[in-house]
């Protein structure tokens, strides 16, 4: 029978290669959820939005003639908060420190929040006087509401799932191994 080219080479094969074998080293090395990359992905583009959004204003900003200043750094600070938040979790998350779990959780958060306001919330005067198909407001509703689940679903898939919890379990961080003081010669 052939060799499965997929397979890793023996130990030995490539030198300082050293295949997983102890449990310790098969948990720091647990996959990373798809949740974990989602929230990667998601919060970068957000961050990368943010950022954007504040150099265009503050260019705005000093344009004008008549500012209030002191507006303008409070904004200025809550969305540098904003970005800083982002980038721990984006960082935490891959270091898989709980702190990064606890501040994913926060970013799903608000996103499912405003998901889920999106479904209850009720139809403005201006959309009721467009013509509309018969069954779009039917349509729009179950695709808000499948997406409120999704939604739902990446938050639980990110901080409460097994998976999720194995993953930030094994912080690389974390206490390693038992101290090998036993075995040390001296």
């Amino acid at each position: 029978m052939p060799r499965n080219p997929f397979s890793p080479p023996a130990a030995g094969v490539f030198p300082g290669f050293r295949a997983t074998a102890s449990p310790f080293e098969r948990r720091v090395l647990a996959r990373k959820p798809w949740s974990a990359w989602i929230l990667k992905a998601v919060a970068t583009i957000l961050a990368r939005i943010i950022v954007l959004g504040m150099f265009r204003s503050l260019m705005s900003l000093l344009a004008a003639s008549r500012v209030r200043w002191d507006a303008v750094i409070a904004f200025l600070a809550a969305d540098a908060a904003i970005v800083m938040s982002l980038a721990h979790a984006v960082l935490g998350t891959q270091r898989r420190a709980a702190s990064g779990r606890r501040l994913g959780l926060v970013c799903i958060g608000p996103i499912f929040l405003l998901t889920c306001y999106r479904v209850i919330q009720l139809e403005t005067a201006g959309d009721l006087l467009l013509a509309r198909p018969p069954g779009a407001a039917e349509g729009e509703l179950a695709g808000k509401v499948l997406v409120a689940i999704l939604v739902g679903g990446w938050f639980f898939a990110f901080g409460f799932s097994k998976k999720a919890r194995r993953s930030f379990a094994s912080a690389p961080s974390a206490p390693s191994r038992p101290s090998d003081a036993s075995t040390a010669t001296p």
